[in-house]
Parts: C-alpha cells; sequence; structure tokens
C-alpha cells in the first residue's frame, strides 16, 4: 500500500454537507499523470547573452545585454535578426573591452582635463593650448561620443578654407598638422579611457606639409656676416659663432654657460637651452629659463675646432664680468640673459645692414649645408645638429660617414679661412 500510496496523489476535497447530515471528509485517491513526465525547462539564454522581447503595442523587438560592470543597454529593431545581430556585435565588443557607456561628455571638458595633464615641454603645451583655443570652435561643444569620422572631416577641410583665406594660396599646412595631431591624440586618449569606443580621427588621412627647403648662407654672406658682427662687440656676437661653428640652436647658444667648456679637450657639453616659459596660469606672463633640451638626441658633447676655442678664451679673459662655471656664455652687463627673440630681431636687423637675409635657425642650416658639402656624413651631421631622425638632415644631402670631432674639424677649417 505504501508504494502505491507514493505514486498517487491524495486529494483532500470538501464541500458543505447538505442540512441534518454530518461533515464527512472523503479522500480521493487518483494517479498523478505529470509526477512522473519529463519537465519542460524555460527557454533562456546564457548570462550575459542578452534578451530579445517583443515590444507590446507596436511592432519591433526590444534587445537588451546586461554587462559585467551591472550596466544594461537597450535597442529597439524592427526585426528579431536585427536585434539578434546587434546583441551578438555588443557582445564582441564588450569581450573586447570595447564597450563604453553613453556619456554627455563635450570635447571641451575632455581637452581641458587632457591639456592640464599633458607631460610635454611648456613651449609644446602652450602652442597647443594657443591652437585648441584659435581653431577648435565649431566642434569645442560636440559630445565625444557624437563625434563622427564626418564631422571631424567637416572641421578639418573648414579649418583650411579659413587658413587658406587668411593666407593664400597655401594657407598654414603646418598649422593644419598640428590641430590634426592635436585632436587625433586626444582622442586616442580618450579611447584609452574608455570615453569612446574608437577614434574616429584615425581613418582620416593626415595633411600633407610642403618639403621643407633649406635656406642657408653662401661662403661670401658668411664672410661679411662675421665681419660686421665681430665690429660690434656685442655679447650676442658670441652666439652667433657658436650657431655658425657647432650648428647649435638658438636656445642651446643661449644657455651655455662655462662650466660646460673643456678647454684642454674642447668638448663642450650641450645639455640645456635657454628659453621663455609662458605661466600656465596667466598666459600673459612669461620668463626665461634654463631648461634641458625636450629630446635625448639633443643631449650631446661636441669637440671644438682651435679657431672657435681660441675665440672662447679670448672672450672670457677680456670679460669685465668674471666668468664662473655657472655663468652664461652669452649674456647681457651684469650676466643678464638674453632674450631669445630679441636675439632674433637683433641679428635681423643686422644682416639687414650688411645686405643678408639672416636668422639663427639660417645660421644652423648654413653649418650643415657647409658640412655636407666637404664630405661629411649626413649621419654625423644629424648627431651633431641633435636630430632625433635622420630624415630631418636628409633635407640637406646625402654624403659618406665620417666622425663628429672630424666633422667640427672641417666645418672650423672653413670658418677660419673666411
Amino acid at each position: 500500500m505504501q508504494s502505491v500510496v507514493r505514486r498517487m496523489r491524495i486529494d483532500r476535497t470538501w464541500s458543505p454537507p447538505p442540512k441534518g447530515a454530518a461533515a464527512t471528509v472523503v479522500l480521493v485517491e487518483r494517479p498523478d499523470r505529470h509526477r512522473d513526465a519529463p519537465r519542460r525547462r524555460p527557454q533562456t539564454r546564457s548570462r550575459g547573452e542578452g534578451s530579445i522581447q517583443r515590444v507590446e503595442g507596436r511592432e519591433g523587438y526590444r534587445a537588451q545585454l546586461t554587462l559585467p560592470d551591472g550596466r544594461r543597454p537597450v535597442k529597439q529593431f524592427k526585426t528579431k535578426q536585427q536585434a539578434a545581430d546587434w546583441l551578438s556585435s555588443q557582445r564582441a565588443l564588450a569581450d573586447a573591452g570595447k564597450l563604453v557607456a553613453p556619456s554627455s561628455l563635450r570635447l571641451c571638458d575632455w581637452m581641458d582635463e587632457w591639456l592640464a595633464n599633458r607631460h610635454r615641454a611648456p613651449n609644446t603645451v602652450a602652442l597647443e593650448l594657443s591652437h585648441w583655443r584659435t581653431h577648435f570652435g565649431p566642434i569645442r561643444e560636440v559630445r565625444l561620443e557624437r563625434l563622427t569620422v564626418q564631422t571631424c572631416r567637416r572641421w578639418l577641410e573648414g579649418l583650411d578654407q579659413r587658413l587658406k583665406a587668411a593666407r593664400p594660396p597655401l594657407g598654414q599646412p603646418h598649422t593644419l598638422r598640428h590641430c590634426y595631431n592635436l585632436l587625433r591624440t586626444a582622442l586616442s586618449a580618450a579611447v584609452e579611457h574608455r570615453l569612446i569606443a574608437s577614434n574616429p580621427m584615425a581613418s582620416l588621412p593626415r595633411p600633407k606639409v610642403p618639403k621643407p627647403q633649406p635656406k642657408f648662407l653662401t661662403e661670401d654672406e658668411v664672410r661679411r656676416l662675421l665681419a660686421a658682427v665681430n665690429a660690434t662687440g656685442d655679447p650676442r656676437s658670441i652666439a652667433v659663432h657658436l650657431m655658425l661653428r657647432l650648428g647649435l640652436r638658438r636656445g642651446e647658444a643661449l644657455g651655455l654657460v662655462w662650466g660646460d667648456i673643456d678647454f684642454e679637450t674642447g668638448a663642450i657639453s650641450v645639455t640645456h637651452q635657454l628659453q621663455r616659459l609662458p605661466d600656465m596660469e596667466n598666459p600673459s606672463t612669461s620668463r626665461l629659463a634654463r631648461v634641458p633640451p625636450k629630446t635625448e638626441s639633443s643631449l650631446r658633447t661636441l669637440v671644438a675646432d682651435s679657431h672657435l676655442l681660441a675665440f672662447l678664451e679670448y672672450v672670457r679673459a677680456t670679460s669685465l664680468d668674471p666668468a664662473g662655471p655657472q655663468d652664461l656664455l652669452v649674456s647681457l652687463h651684469g650676466g643678464v640673459p638674453v632674450d631669445p627673440d630679441a636675439m632674433t630681431s637683433w641679428l635681423r636687423e643686422l644682416g639687414k645692414s650688411i645686405g643678408v637675409v639672416c636668422t639663427p635657425h639660417r645660421l644652423r642650416h648654413t653649418s650643415a649645408t657647409m658640412m655636407l658639402n666637404h664630405d661629411v656624413a649626413i649621419t654625423t651631421v644629424g648627431a651633431v645638429l641633435g636630430h632625433t631622425d635622420i630624415r630631418t638632415t636628409s633635407v640637406y644631402a646625402r654624403v659618406l660617414d665620417d666622425t663628429k670631432s672630424g666633422a667640427i674639424e672641417v666645418l672650423g677649417d672653413v670658418l677660419g679661412e673666411i
């Protein structure tokens, strides 16, 4: 009987008895037809696959996906297949870590934060801030997630047209490329911070710039310039000799101190440069500072030729101010540093007086050209000038290999004969 009871379901039913009759309870036993039958499991999706539901009251399907971080993106489609395809693509993005949450963050909000934490040379950051404030007006209020390839292309094309209208016919190709690089780098950082899924600037080609045409002085112009510079007796004439004989940049020549020179070996260590640094909190103010160069290749030791060493020894011996190891080679009376822009203006005006167009960078180009014209290797010239990429030096020429000290000797001999 026990086995029968186990397989039977007891229905306990009760109905009110007729009036005057005693109440009784009737136990009815009947087989349970569904106990031994296999149960149907509800149709469910695996965790993370998402769900698709028909939208009540209208045609269409709603797809929803639950992400590991708790977010639940939802989207509606006309067909069930479209909803399934969307779920599949969203799962693939989530697995790759590229699925980001919708955000109301605007480009201006992100750029202000990104530029404030940008670890670059102060002048580089100041230039980027200037470009950002001047050229990004049409897209600065656009939300990051709505920055599409088409939006970025239209902004870039509009900027190119405005620059060409301001300076016809070429415009400002270098400014255009700087703005392109700035936005692309900033949006790449936004992708790394998972603020956007992809960088819309990545598919846009980088704007082209014309090939640089180096401008340099002829040997006759160099001879006339050095004669005029020496005749002035101005302390800034020392920088002209340094830029011509060593190929130094303007800031490198103005930032040398006497302790950087070893008069016994002729070695000159280029470790700093003089720059005017803007105040990030108050852009209207700035200060002169001796700072390290931007790249490691700019840190170099050059061997001065005998003519340059003799000239520097004469300057040190005849100087009215005592020259200590940390005193600048090029300074005004009282050790006041020379402003780089003032140096450029002085040299340009001096060149006009003798009919020679001269700038600090043109002196550097002149040094490179003279070395290459006298068979110094292009790799050696690049090392002397402190170039990071040999392609920067390749605008001059291609010659055979040599050593840096030999390159300086050649340059010194050429200039010594002038």
